[in-house]
């Protein structure tokens, strides 16, 4: 039972908070209640009726009528209390709890989930596209009957589209709802002034031009209305079929405190909102905005009872919003958000009404932009950032993702304890706040899904569920599993001592590592990360039927022609307990390094001491003969090939040259930075990669600091989110870097 003093205020804050109702209505006694609910009744009938509910049941007021229990009322009419008198008391004391709430309601005088700042950083696009659109509905439809971008024409009536933020978990879709009021409110205020200034100029428009001018009447005290499927909001009904709009209705109340007793009084979706416009008053002509925030979560939870539960509830508000625009009575608009926005482009077309989606995507933040706006936001963060590589690799994980860096950084980085702080414990915590499900908590689907990734064996409707669930990220248009989600995986499984898919986690994982201490004046530790990575390429392609060297290498252009199309299989050892990277003191003992090449394992010098030669692996062609690739590694921004093609001479290799005697075909893999393209005549020998082929080769591992702090300005354009070249300072600040570089922040 609600009580008639108190009742609890829901969304309009994170912690509700307990609103009084009208005093008056609390002091009402139950003569007074009696004489206005049964008003039709004579005195004498009015008297006898007090006689059984104030001198024998003792209730003595309206509120202690509304306090009695429902269950115990059989008794009043045991007593002699006529059945009509209990309904029409009930009906009187549920109506002025309505009209309390439409009088005391919290949504009144307080705006409604918007957040004090004016601006997204990143959210510009985003911004103008929300605006455009309650601009273009207020519009109404078009007089001349034709379609216009939000109005569709169709044989039913004009239609309004659909609109809906898009994007992954974290990325922000909840904080634009809470950004339509604020929004659509300067932008009105803007062209409001833009006109009253223009009044006064010589020769302008007079006043009633000026009242029909660029701000649609309806939009001129418009409102804004939150409610939520999830996310603490209150308890809804599953509705049943045919019930989807009324449970709508009785949601949108509930999120904002209205008193369960009254909800008798509300009949349908129109009583709903007829109620909340009196509560926040707004008058016939005025727009309400209702944003709907994690609407899927309706599909979720009564997909078994009424499976056509969210299709139902949203074409019921969108038919509402048709109406009410179009007659501009009572103007409603709603705004969805979802983290399955994957549903809604089917669930009008489903019905073949020819309404449209308008799907605002919000992509990640840009990732220079994004640190200069949590460096300001985190004291102390950015001196950190220089003096840990493993922080700036933990920052670039976050991939600009929002929530990982706006509260997963700033909430579990200690920054004075950096030299000891855990960061693995940290990027955990992080990618548990994501909610990122399909790496974290899908044990049985998610090895192979990485697998599949490393294959490039993502197809359209697994990559469409990765998007949605937040681990695939689109960056300058390209795919990237968030490197955050990858490295959790990969220590998640290693925790374990054996596993089909321990090997593949290991060499994920000692390539996040190399890529952690690369430095970044020479080298060191950057033919590990192509070592591992080509390990990782290995164990998810193995045995692949149809496999070519152009096909294993396909990220790269550079690869001779004589090379390209030769099939190849690709073997591991059949134990992978250890990894399948081996490494011995150094080539010298080329049979143990052909038994290691013949068994599948990668075989990697540890002195370094052989030229033009990191490592060898092979491929096996029909009849199991071996082809050995013999790769180096030259990070240099420009590759003198004539010193590199002597390198790769079987004349100076001791190694190739006992691959010649043995006639064992070989050829090179060169990985470089080279800034330029690489002519046919260097290639024409083997498989070679320059800046941009080698990020397109080990972007499975997503944005590495390899790719940030090595490579050069020709992959900055095919990716300018990597336009941070090395932690720098900002301006005004002094460059503790070693680069000497300053410069502006980067426009939001």
């Amino acid at each position: 039972t609600v009580s008639v003093l108190y009742w609890q205020s829901h969304a309009l804050s994170r912690s509700p908070s307990p609103m009084t109702t009208d005093g008056q209505f609390s002091d009402v006694s139950i003569e007074d209640a009696v004489e206005k609910a049964c008003w039709r009744d004579t005195e004498a009938e009015r008297a006898s009726y007090l006689e059984i509910i104030r001198d024998e049941f003792k209730i003595k007021s309206a509120a202690m009528w509304g306090q009695f229990p429902d269950a115990d009322k059989d008794d009043l009419k045991a007593a002699g209390l006529p059945r009509m008198v209990i309904i029409q008391l009930d009906d009187w004391f549920q109506q002025q709890l309505v009209d309390n709430w439409e009088r005391n309601s919290p949504s009144r005088n307080r705006k409604l989930r918007e957040t004090d700042e004016t601006q997204l950083i990143c959210r510009e696009a985003t911004k103008k596209d929300v605006v455009d659109y309650v601009f273009d509905c207020a519009a109404g439809p078009p007089p001349e009957g034709g379609s216009t971008k939000v109005w569709s024409k169709a044989p039913a009536g004009f239609k309004c589209q659909l609109k809906c933020t898009s994007g992954v978990m974290g990325i922000g879709k909840s904080t634009v709802l809470s950004k339509v009021g604020p929004w659509v409110r300067e932008r009105v205020a803007a062209l409001i002034a833009a006109a009253g200034h223009a009044q006064r100029l010589p020769g302008a428009a007079g006043p009633d031009d000026i009242a029909n001018g660029p701000v649609p009447l309806m939009l001129r005290g418009f409102k804004v209305a939150h409610v939520s499927y999830n996310g603490g909001s209150p308890k809804y009904e599953v509705p049943r079929a045919g019930d989807e709009a009324l449970c709508f209705g009785k949601h949108l109340l509930r999120s904002h405190g209205f008193p369960e007793r009254g909800m008798s009084k509300v009949r349908s979706l129109e009583d709903a909102l007829r109620i909340m416009r009196a509560a926040i008053e707004l008058d016939d002509t005025q727009l309400l905005i209702v944003t709907v925030d994690e609407i899927a979560d309706l599909d979720t939870r009564s997909s078994g009872a009424n499976p056509l539960a969210l299709r139902n509830t949203v074409s019921a508000l969108m038919n509402v919003q048709d109406a009410s625009l179009a007659q501009q009575q009572s103007p409603v608009l709603f705004i969805f958000s979802s983290v399955l926005e994957c549903l809604f482009p089917d669930l009008e077309a489903k019905t073949g009404s020819g309404r449209s989606v308008g799907v605002i995507a919000l992509p990640h933040l840009h990732l220079d932009a994004a640190q200069e706006l949590l460096f300001e936001r985190m004291p102390g963060l950015e001196d950190a950032y220089n003096k840990s590589p493993a922080l700036r690799q933990l920052i670039l994980s976050c991939m600009g993702h929002p929530r990982a860096l706006f509260e997963g950084i700033v909430e579990n980085v200690k920054v004075k304890q950096i030299d000891t702080f855990d960061l693995a414990g940290c990027r955990k915590d992080i990618l548990a706040m994501c909610k990122l499900h399909y790496l974290r908590n899908d044990a049985t689907e998610r090895d192979s899904i990485v697998r599949r990734w490393f294959a490039g064996d993502i197809d359209a409707d697994l990559r469409q569920q990765l998007l949605v669930c937040g681990v695939l990220q689109v960056v300058d248009s390209i795919d990237f599993l968030l490197p955050l989600a990858l490295h959790g995986w990969a220590a998640s499984v290693l925790e374990k001592d054996d596993g089909a898919y321990w090997a593949l986690a290991h060499h994920v994982g000692r390539a996040y590592s190399a890529d952690c201490v690369v430095e970044r004046t020479h080298e060191k530790k950057v033919e590990e990360v192509v070592t591992h990575y080509e390990a990782v390429r290995r164990i998810s392609r193995a045995g692949r039927k149809g496999e070519t060297i152009g096909s294993f290498f396909k990220q790269t252009n550079y690869i001779g022609s004589a090379w390209k199309s030769r099939e190849i299989t690709i073997r591991i050892p059949e134990e992978t307990g250890d990894g399948i990277v081996e490494f011995v003191t150094d080539f010298s003992d080329a049979e143990l390094v052909l038994r290691y090449l013949r068994s599948g394992r990668i075989v990697v010098s540890e002195k370094r001491t052989e030229q033009g030669l990191e490592y060898a692996s092979a491929f096996f062609e029909q009849g199991d003969e071996m082809l050995v690739a013999v790769a180096q590694v030259k990070f240099q921004p420009v590759v003198k090939w004539s010193e590199a093609g002597q390198m790769l001479s079987e004349e100076v290799n001791d190694f190739t040259r006992t691959l010649k005697a043995k006639s064992i075909p070989w050829f090179p893999v060169m990985y470089t930075t080279h800034h330029a393209a690489i002519a046919p005549e260097t290639f024409s020998n083997g498989v070679y990669f320059n800046e941009v082929t080698l990020f397109e080769f080990t972007k499975k591992l997503g944005i590495l600091r390899t790719h940030v702090e090595k490579l050069g300005q020709k992959l900055r354009t095919r990716c300018p989110s990597l336009a941070r070249p090395m932690p720098t300072k900002r301006q005004g600040s002094p460059d503790t870097s070693g680069t000497g570089r300053k410069g502006p922040l980067p426009e939001s």
